[in-house]
């Protein structure tokens, strides 16, 4: 395997232990936000993997995840996690503070999809 796709996967999984700390100490937007940007890199991984060649500029998970066929089942967890892309990190998106946006049940769900996701992607750069 090309090193720049051994990158991108090892940055997805630091991403996800960093949404896992996050999580723990109760920075719940946080949490949201790297189990986004780790799933997004997994993906941008497997599409380089497949596709051998730079991934798009894209942020929308669903749409990544349809590039290099990710399971309907999958692809609808991607689709709600591509919302924390924006409203964990802005008061306007969010309709309020994205700290007082996420509690532990919503984002124990998210951290959740998110290793759903990843695991799944690790094991198409077998």
């Amino acid at each position: 395997m090309r090193r720049e796709i051994e990158i991108w996967m090892e940055q997805a999984q630091i991403d996800l232990q960093a949404a896992e700390s996050n999580y723990k100490t109760k920075y719940y937007y946080v949490c949201a936000f790297l189990c986004q940007q780790a799933v997004e890199k997994a993906m941008k991984a497997v599409f380089m993997f497949q596709k051998n060649q730079s991934p798009p500029n894209l942020h929308n998970l669903r749409e990544l995840g349809e590039l290099i066929g990710v399971p309907e089942n999958l692809l609808s967890k991607a689709r709600k996690l591509s919302r924390d892309f924006i409203i964990s990190r802005y008061p306007d998106a969010a309709g309020d503070l994205p700290a007082k946006t996420y509690d532990e049940k919503i984002t124990k769900e998210i951290l959740m999809d998110a290793k759903e996701l990843i695991t799944w992607l690790e094991k198409k750069l077998e």
